[in-house]
Formats: structure tokens, sequence, C-alpha cells
């Protein structure tokens, strides 16, 4: 978003013309940095989370959403430094910005469903009025 926003309102007015904010190098340096970092702690996550957590069937949906976008997004900036035309390579931007900026909500979506299940009330134990007689057997050395 600091790239953007340094692109489209923070340019630079000089005496030859409109040039691009210094700063704007840095966030890409910095979005590149973070991208690296967050590659590889999904790598981590996968091992250690979804192996986990997707025999049990828990929350698959969501974590499957929060995956595809997340692979979504390193298939597209892949591309973006390879795809050299044009047309092309304003269509795979436009889809990079439009998931980066989905792919926090789907990340919320899934740690959400867990917080909120794991609010749910759970209903108290019903207690019998009258205790039950403990039946207990001697013990001897013959098994049944």
């Amino acid at each position: 978003m600091l790239y953007w926003t340094f692109d489209h309102y923070m340019l630079r007015h000089t005496d030859i013309g409109v040039s691009e904010n210094p700063l704007q190098v840095w966030w890409l340096y910095l979005h590149a940095g973070t991208a690296t970092l967050a590659t590889w702690l999904l790598g981590y996550m996968s091992a250690i989370h979804v192996q986990r957590n997707w025999p049990a069937g828990l929350r698959r949906s969501s974590g499957l959403l929060f995956v595809t976008a997340f692979s979504l997004l390193v298939l597209t900036g892949y591309l973006l430094y390879y795809v050299e035309a044009d047309r092309p390579e304003m269509l795979i931007s436009s889809i990079h910005w439009v998931i980066g900026l989905c792919a926090p909500a789907a990340f919320l979506l899934h740690r959400g469903l867990r917080r909120r299940r794991q609010t749910v009330p759970v209903a108290a134990p019903v207690v019998a009025s009258v205790a039950a007689p403990v039946v207990t057997q001697p013990l001897t050395g013959a098994r049944p």
C-alpha cells in the first residue's frame, strides 16, 4: 500500500517534470524482504500447522482459501519479474494487487473461525442429585 500511495500521490514535481518519489524503491525492497519471509513462514507452517490440523478436518476451507491466495500471490509476484509485455504485465499486476489486498481478510477469516469456535459456550454437565453407589470387587489373584 505504501508503494501504491507513493506512486500515485507522492510524486516529485521537478523542473524537468514529474518523477517518482525516492522512497518508492525502498517500499519495494521492504515488500520483497517481507514477501520472502512470508514465503518461508508459509513453508514452516505447512510443515507443522497444516500437517497437524488437516487430518482432523479443522478449518480446512478457510485454510485452503488462505493458502490458495498466498500461492497466487507468489505466482503473480514471480511473473511480475519475468513478463515484459505491457498488457500482460498490467493484468498480472492488477491481479497481484487485488489478491494482496484480500489476503489479510483470508487470514483473519481463518484465524477468526478458530477464535469463534473456542468462545462458543459449552453446556455444563448435568450432575445427578443422588450419587450412585460404587460397587467394588475384592482384588484376587485370579483373572476373569
